[in-house]
């Protein structure tokens, strides 16, 4: 990541440069597009890489419903 180091550079002086009130609104800013971003992956079913999600695991819990008040009045 070599050639990365001089924008870092710059955004690092940029950040630096900010009053407290624009380094929230800058923070805010960016924290509202990833939550969106991530939504959108969510939504898609997808990782950020592309890669679909693993399918959950069915859910046994149901079969469970009313087997205890079974056992107790059997």
């Amino acid at each position: 990541m070599e050639t990365s180091k001089p924008f870092d550079d710059l955004l690092a002086g940029l950040i630096t440069s900010l009053s407290p009130t624009g380094h929230l609104r800058l923070a805010t800013a960016i924290a509202r597009q990833l939550r969106a971003n991530q939504q959108q992956h969510i939504k898609r079913k997808q990782a950020p890489d592309g890669t679909p999600y693993v399918p959950m695991k069915t859910q046994k819990l149901l079969k469970k419903i009313g087997r205890v008040k079974r056992g107790m009045f059997a």
